[in-house]
């Protein structure tokens, strides 16, 4: 019997140790074995496949770029890859629809949807810049047939009201009297009497969330001196029971 337990005993150990036993990450062990030279070797590749990629990247300002959409962000922008195979984000130039938790927000997005996936449909885009988040700014034309006429994106939205005319960024006379004719026909987002512009929604809900933040360290702030005067209330209790 004793035998048995010490039988038993060893076995459990065993597996504990088993247990404690951590395993290593994928790759850990070839790159511990690597060289320096080996290291410095795959990062110098890493580093110039970036920098190409990049260089392709921005080699596409200026100039038509073929896109196939993959999905609709909102009213306004868009993932696509381009013809060779690029993932890019793009950014509608001279227009800004209502955000998603906006009125007419969501409608936009499915307006845009359906303009950039419909069977058999090209997507052309014209890429300007690139801005701070990464986006390309860029014109969005649409044809469905060779014999077909492009349809202009910015155009289409405006006209629909799914989207403001980007005036004070933008001068062309032609969008600007789309959305005014949009606004007077009452139609898409100019239902509502008092529509609020997306980028005005933008810089409201830019000082609700740093109220929110100035809150957040006025209610810290406070806990931290409330938690201070909790030894000092036990040592103003143990001195006046001595």
């Amino acid at each position: 019997k004793l035998q048995f337990l010490y039988f038993i005993g060893d076995n459990m150990k065993s597996t504990e140790k088993k247990k404690k036993v951590k395993k290593k990450p994928f790759g850990y062990d070839m790159v511990m074995s690597a060289t320096p030279s080996f290291l410095v070797l795959t990062l110098g590749i890493m580093g110039f496949v970036f920098y190409w990629q990049n260089m392709q990247l921005e080699n596409m300002l200026g100039g038509e770029v073929g896109l196939v959409v993959r999905r609709v962000i909102d009213g306004d922008q868009f993932l696509a890859n381009t013809d060779d195979g690029y993932l890019v984000k793009v950014r509608l130039r001279a227009v800004d629809a209502p955000e998603l938790d906006q009125p007419f927000g969501k409608q936009a997005a499915a307006g845009l949807t359906e303009m950039l996936t419909k069977p058999h449909t090209d997507v052309i885009a014209f890429f300007y810049e690139r801005d701070h988040e990464g986006r390309y700014i860029a014109d969005v034309f649409t044809q469905t047939s060779v014999w077909a006429e492009f349809t202009y994106i910015q155009s289409a939205l405006i006209k629909e009201g799914l989207a403001w005319h980007f005036g004070t960024f933008d001068k062309r006379v032609k969008l600007k009297e789309l959305m005014a004719n949009a606004s007077n026909a009452k139609i898409g987002l100019w239902q509502d009497e008092d529509p609020l512009p997306p980028w005005r929604h933008r810089k409201t809900k830019e000082r609700e969330a740093e109220l929110a933040r100035q809150q957040g360290r006025k209610n810290r702030r406070e806990r931290e001196r409330e938690r201070d005067r909790i030894p000092d209330r036990r040592r103003s209790s143990r001195t006046s029971r001595l």
